[in-house]
């Protein structure tokens, strides 16, 4: 009777050794199970701040793009008023230079030379004249060429104007002031060449330039080209007396 006793008592005490140790597992699998969908889920909070922040950078990339398109249409924009511009202006510079028709020698443009009165005298600066001394010996010969030609000298770029640009040549290693000047005018709406000459005036030197010492007879040089431009006007006039 001990013996069945013991027995039967046993076998109960191990059946709840071993569902306890199934509930232990069963609570284990469960804890993990959580562990696993929090880690699941963090990872998911994780990324996807990370995949919002490469399609924004997506999206400012293709804002850029769109910036840069933009700033390509800007550029392009500009580039055509640019070119339309440009064109405009070689367009009014070609324009211009059509308009100044050559009546140098024409009966027309003697006619003109013939009526002057006074005229505008712009003459161009001499960059290698450092005290001036050349360029004012220039515009002070001019104004005793014109006295003689009976030319008053006025103030001003308007037609009729004498333009004078002077500079430095060397010629065979000597140099020499040149100058290139035109008398422009007008003709109706037309502006005309009444007479140009190109040339030297005479020999110069780096003392003359530098410490303003000037050649003799540079006044007379001057004058002497031009006293082409006196007798044009005396002749026109002589031309056109009635």
């Amino acid at each position: 009777m001990s013996r069945n006793s013991a027995s039967r008592s046993a076998g109960p005490s191990g059946g709840g050794d071993s569902s306890t140790a199934m509930i232990i597992l069963g609570g284990v699998a469960v804890v993990a199970v959580g562990i696993g969908i929090m880690v699941f889920l963090r990872y998911r909070e994780v990324s996807t701040p990370l995949d919002t922040g490469a399609a924004d950078d997506g999206s400012e990339t293709l804002a850029s793009d769109e910036a840069g398109g933009s700033g390509s249409d800007s550029v392009v924009i500009p580039q055509k008023d640019g070119k339309g511009s440009q064109g405009g202006s070689i367009t009014t510079s070609v324009q211009n230079q059509q308009d100044v028709r050559d009546e140098t020698g024409t009966d027309d443009g003697r006619r003109v030379l013939a009526g002057l009165r006074d005229i505008g005298v712009k003459i161009s600066a001499l960059t290698e004249d450092r005290r001036g001394a050349v360029q004012e010996c220039l515009a002070n010969g001019v104004t005793d060429e014109l006295d003689r030609a009976r030319l008053g000298q006025r103030a001003g770029e308007q037609e009729p104007v004498l333009v004078i640009t002077p500079e430095i040549r060397r010629i065979k290693g000597t140099p020499v002031l040149w100058a290139d000047a035109v008398l422009y005018g007008r003709i109706k709406e037309t502006r005309v060449r009444l007479w140009k000459r190109s040339g030297q005036i005479a020999e110069i030197t780096d003392k003359a330039l530098t410490a303003a010492i000037l050649p003799p007879n540079l006044d007379r040089d001057v004058a002497r080209f031009l006293q082409s431009l006196r007798n044009s006007v005396d002749d026109a006039r002589k031309q056109f007396a009635n």
